[in-house]
């Protein structure tokens, strides 16, 4: 559904609530071709619906836990469903 569309993803990352990071992640299919620091922008391209605009807010000691997670590094898409508890989406207007 992606594939040959240049996306955005939006992620803000929070420590104890607080916001510390955005970022932009550029895609290319489902590859991330570059990062913008300071910058919380997306724009998924879907078919049917047109640009849709969502981002994550997901606190950094989660994010640690990711990297430090063999698995997720390894088979991000299968291993992915025990952080969505502790992952926000939203959405930017």
């Amino acid at each position: 559904m992606f594939s040959g569309r240049k996306n955005m993803v939006g992620i803000q990352v929070t420590e104890n609530g607080n916001v510390i990071g955005k970022y932009t992640l550029m895609m290319d299919g489902i590859n991330v071709v570059e990062a913008k620091n300071g910058v919380l922008d997306s724009a998924l391209h879907h078919p049917l619906l047109g640009v849709v605009k969502p981002y994550v807010t997901v606190e950094r000691s989660v994010i640690e836990k990711m990297i430090k997670d063999d698995q997720f590094k390894t088979e991000m898409f299968a291993s992915i469903s025990k952080y969505l508890p502790d992952v926000t989406i939203k959405f930017l207007r």
